[in-house]
């Protein structure tokens, strides 16, 4: 075993005994050793793995109508970048990688990410003019109209907009 993987399974041993005390999670104790200390400033980004990047891109690019950044450095791996707000998402060719679902079945509950949409109209125009399935749910019990589509690998992806609570 590597160096690396002898002191990153020494930290996850540490880990576990900060957070556990008689075998159950304690967030507090540990939080009292941190100083309780705000350390997070937002999500920066959401990696997607992908097995073919033209597919991907097409789906994210010409299906969802998202804007390729050109921020991505030179990996020595395929990918690509995108600019959604002040956020990111970055698609990874990985073929191997285990989060690839192997099913486009539109599953709401599996592990997905949510992208805001300003209007939930274009959006269903745009996913209906390309004959994309999605699953709809306008009167969420979130509080917000749901719509969940699937990439090309079979990443869940979530759109969501206010709902126009004057109607």
């Amino acid at each position: 075993m590597s160096l690396f993987n002898d002191q990153f399974s020494e930290r996850l041993r540490q880990n576990s005994m900060a957070m556990e005390q008689d075998g159950v999670i304690n967030a507090q104790a540990c939080i009292k050793r941190r100083g309780g200390v705000k350390m997070y400033d937002g999500l920066h980004h959401v990696a997607v793995a992908v097995t073919d990047l033209e597919k991907a891109k097409h789906f994210y690019g010409e299906i969802l109508g998202l804007q390729e950044s050109g921020e991505r450095p030179n990996f020595p791996f395929p990918g690509a970048w995108y600019r959604i707000g002040g956020n990111q998402l970055h698609l990874i060719v990985h073929p191997e990688a285990r989060t690839v679902r192997g099913t486009a079945r539109i599953d709401s509950m599996d592990g997905h990410f949510a992208i805001r949409v300003k209007d939930m109209n274009t959006v269903l125009k745009r996913l209906n003019d390309c004959g994309w399935a999605y699953d709809d749910r306008p009167k969420s019990i979130t509080g917000w109209h749901q719509v969940f589509v699937t990439d090309p690998d079979g990443n869940v992806i979530e759109l969501n907009a206010e709902i126009d609570r004057r109607r």
